[in-house]
């Protein structure tokens, strides 16, 4: 019993991989849908001791991703380029790019009935 459901295990496993299509035919292609440059310069430097930065760029892509030629199955994807300039090499050390999300937690539930507490 133990060797037939091994068997059908890898029997099973041998289905799924001659069936799955993730690979790569090299019909695809890659559409840009849009594309946003923001550019930050450093003109108060002086007030913030930074004259070194001279400047962040934020640029964010769009992208309609085609993994074969079939027009009814497009993938979509967002991407980001960001990047800093500074006067020297020594100071790129000095900045770095970071992720901060601002937010809140919370939790909830849907209860059947209310209940009151007596005291």
């Amino acid at each position: 019993m133990k060797k037939l459901c091994c068997f059908s295990f890898i029997l099973l496993i041998s289905f799924l991989a001659g069936n799955s299509y993730g690979h790569f035919t090299g019909k695809g292609h890659v559409h840009t849908l849009s594309k946003t440059e923001q550019v930050f310069l450093n003109p108060d430097c002086r007030s913030t001791d930074t004259c070194d930065l001279k400047r962040f760029t934020l640029t964010m892509s769009v992208y309609e991703v085609w993994f074969s030629d079939d027009p009814n199955y497009p993938t979509y994807g967002n991407g980001v380029i960001m990047e800093y300039e500074t006067d020297s090499v020594d100071a790129l050390e000095k900045y770095a790019i970071v992720q901060f999300i601002k937010g809140c937690v919370f939790d909830s539930s849907k209860m059947g009935k209310a209940r009151s507490v007596e005291m």
